[in-house]
């Protein structure tokens, strides 16, 4: 006999906090977890999607409106959620929600830094060193992770590192111009005391 699934499809428009992103094979973002007021949902993320985050640097705590689309089979009886769009939501709208319970993020952004041969022969390592003295002295240093990954496909233009939630790739970086892109990715986040409590440091 066979099995006959019936799929509903319709739209979504929802606000919540952002919680994270989870990403797929270290560096790509597959999909955002929110909290709502009635609990914690996982969202993928279209193309326009992540084209709408551009220039957005999420940290976890934002308010944010989430539309897409939701697909729910009956045989599996899941719900699946894809976002088109994501945008910022004012608090004073959002706060309109009941309190939100949901877990912490475990870390708010990664820094991924290439540990394969060609990028520490051309100052890997010393690369590491001064992202992490950087973020010392900027008190970040509980906000950001470093996160040390292979090969991310720019061997000849080492040392190379990707700065996430934004998805920024920097190539031939130097250890001296790690202030300024910190200060360029995360000086909003050192302002606002965005910052894990200092009984969970990241590692």
């Amino acid at each position: 006999m066979s099995k006959y699934t019936c799929e509903r499809v319709s739209t979504f428009n929802l606000e919540g906090q952002f919680l994270e992103f989870v990403l797929k094979d270290s560096y790509k973002i597959k999909y955002m977890r929110v909290a709502t007021s009635e609990g914690e949902s996982w969202i993928e993320l279209s193309k326009q999607a992540r084209a709408s985050l551009l220039g957005h640097a999420l940290i976890p705590g934002d308010w944010i409106q989430v539309c897409g689309q939701k697909k729910y089979k009956s045989a599996s009886d899941k719900l699946k959620l894809k976002a088109d769009r994501v945008t910022p939501a004012a608090r004073s709208d959002a706060a309109r929600l009941a309190p939100v319970k949901a877990k912490p993020a475990k870390v708010k952004a990664r820094v991924l830094v290439c540990q394969k041969s060609d990028c520490r022969k051309r100052g890997g390592d010393r690369l590491c060193q001064a992202l992490e003295a950087t973020l010392r002295s900027r008190g970040l240093e509980e906000y950001v992770e470093i996160q040390k990954t292979g090969c991310l496909k720019k061997c000849k233009a080492g040392p190379n590192l990707v700065v996430m939630p934004d998805k920024a790739c920097y190539s031939r970086i130097s250890p001296t111009e790690m202030p300024a892109l910190i200060d360029k990715h995360f000086s909003s986040a050192a302002s606002r005391g965005d910052r894990l409590p200092q009984s969970s440091p990241a590692t």
